[in-house]
């Protein structure tokens, strides 16, 4: 595990709240040197305290209306690894998770309405490696939230 300090601390909190914000505005906020900011940025990097910057596109501006989590038993979890090639290939699938419990994935699906969540359920069943699947509908997401940052040692 890394190490960051204070100074770390602080720029991700504002690449948190804005991840397009500048560094020499990040540094004139913090009171702090640009070259200081970018460097500890481009370490935060290096060490992947920082995965990636993206872009979060809004699903129901899109009109994908209908989120569903899907629990997935599989009839053989000796082909884990092959399964999870087949269900990336699904683009209606935005997460894959191996979990514990009665199921072996627990998979995150963005749709347009329930037809479509249909026609995602035929698609799977066609895999012929499934045993079963419980599909929970989203009615909404209350909040997302980053990992706890507050919670980090920097000591």
């Amino acid at each position: 595990m890394i190490k960051i300090d204070e100074t770390d601390l602080k720029i991700l909190n504002e690449l948190i709240v804005d991840a397009k914000k500048a560094y020499t505005q990040i540094a004139k906020d913090l009171g702090i040197s640009n070259t200081l900011v970018h460097q500890r940025i481009a370490k935060m990097r290096e060490s992947k305290v920082i995965d990636k910057i993206e872009v979060k596109l809004n699903p129901k501006v899109l009109g994908f209306d209908t989120f569903a989590y899907m629990g997935i038993v599989l009839k053989d979890t000796s082909k884990s690894a092959e399964i999870v090639e087949k269900l990336k290939m699904f683009p209606e699938i935005i997460e894959c998770s191996y979990v514990t419990g009665n199921y072996s994935f627990l998979l995150k699906v963005v749709v347009r309405n329930n037809e479509h969540l249909r026609d995602v359920f035929e698609r799977l069943d066609a895999l012929n490696d499934i045993q079963q699947t419980e599909t929970m509908i989203s009615f909404g997401h209350e909040f997302q939230k980053n990992i706890p940052i507050e919670l980090l040692d920097f000591n």
